[in-house]
């Protein structure tokens, strides 16, 4: 019997992000949204008539969509599935508060306790039963629930109207009674400025207690720093890169990204260059997690090159401190004496990349390194920086 877990929270407390940071492993099984199991939600979905469901039906009509839909979901995993341990995007319990906030917005003049009584009359009229995930894990963007409920509003991209306020303010008050009540096993609370990283190692140890805790480690819990450096041709990356890993002796180790991203394309049957950057800096954070796993020795990196600004960027806030950005800074005059290459080629290897977006990658780094001067001269600045940032972990 698999272990059945389920991620819950607001929208925007960072549910997908999180989910898509577990561990790829044969004995997890990541369960998406119901309208990927539920011909009846994607047809809305695809029609855009998602929006005459959710305000305009009755308490009845809209409880018999949506537990039809969980129905439908838990059928086909059942069916399909063989892992071990389930994780669900958003669980039982945190749909039926979304139905319970939905209804008392637009059927019970903001009422949640009428709300609830019309919701659970709906389902014993329906003979509705259901289980809710062995264990129910909530995010929080914060302790105080006005507080949290005006950072998701601020997250929000779309306009937000009075209706969608009033809705959102009552699916915060509705999932704080549940939590009153304990129906969430862990309750992880968002701390102002952590990384992504931080945020997922709450939920892996949590997760850990109750199953595949060889799976559930930290996230690079192992490697103590990354270095990934980034700049445009001929500016010395692979030289710098080479003057870390060598600071840090056999503890070190100089990694390509090009490598993983190959790696993710094979593991995943498709090139992981044709999806968003998104896709690959999550494809990227999971192929290193696994490799710095199985080299548990290695506790510093470096990874070249860095060519997309939006796939470092993104992994930034996955991986907070423990990714340093360093940007190779050298003047086309110097790139063009170094180049061996033709200055035509040199040029061509530009334009590639700046339409990655390599030469913006200089606005997230940590660290802007003036490679014009001599070797030395780059290394003592290295060497004057990375001992800053190990009296920082020490």
């Amino acid at each position: 019997m698999a272990l059945t877990i389920s991620i819950n929270g607001t929208h925007d407390t960072g549910k997908t992000t999180q989910i898509a940071l577990l561990p790829s492993h044969q004995s997890l099984a990541i369960i998406g949204p119901l309208h990927e199991y539920d011909d009846n939600l994607r047809e809305m979905l695809d029609t855009g008539k998602m929006e005459d469901l959710w305000w305009s039906c009755s308490d009845q009509e809209f409880v018999s969509v949506i537990f039809s839909a969980i129905k439908a979901r838990t059928t086909a995993v059942s069916e399909s599935e063989k892992a071990q341990v389930r994780v669900y995007d958003r669980g039982t319990d945190m749909f039926l508060a979304v139905v319970i906030a939905t209804c008392a917005v637009k059927n019970h003049d903001c009422n949640l306790d009428a709300a609830r009584e019309s919701v659970y009359v709906c389902l014993s009229n329906l003979e509705i039963e259901f289980e809710t995930e062995d264990v129910c894990v909530l995010l929080k963007q914060h302790q105080d629930r006005d507080t949290a409920l005006e950072i998701g509003l601020d997250r929000e991209t779309s306009h937000v109207d009075e209706r969608y306020r009033q809705y959102q303010t009552l699916l915060h008050l509705e999932i704080g009674w549940q939590e009153e009540m304990g129906v969430y096993h862990h309750v992880i609370v968002e701390k102002g400025q952590e990384s992504h990283r931080q945020v997922q190692d709450q939920i892996r140890a949590a997760l850990a207690d109750r199953a595949l805790r060889q799976v559930f480690v930290p996230l690079m819990g192992s490697v103590t720093r990354i270095y990934a450096v980034g700049g445009l041709s001929e500016c010395g990356k692979s030289t710098i890169a080479s003057y870390i890993s060598g600071s840090y002796g056999q503890q070190a180790h100089r990694l390509k990204m090009g490598y993983f991203l190959d790696l993710a394309s094979r593991r995943q049957g498709r090139d992981i260059y044709s999806r968003s950057e998104r896709d690959q800096a999550f494809a990227l954070c999971d192929e290193l997690h696994a490799y710095l796993q199985a080299h548990y020795w290695i506790k510093h990196v470096t990874i070249e090159s860095v060519h997309r600004v939006e796939s470092i960027r993104l992994l930034k806030q996955i991986l907070g401190d423990k990714l340093c950005i360093i940007y190779v800074d050298v003047s086309i005059e110097k790139r063009k004496l170094r180049s061996l290459d033709a200055l035509a080629t040199l040029e061509k290897k530009d334009v590639q990349k700046t339409q990655r977006g390599a030469d913006r990658v200089k606005d997230i780094a940590v660290n802007v390194l003036n490679n014009d001067g001599s070797l030395r001269q780059s290394q003592q600045r290295l060497q004057r920086y990375m001992l800053a940032l190990d009296k920082e972990v020490s």
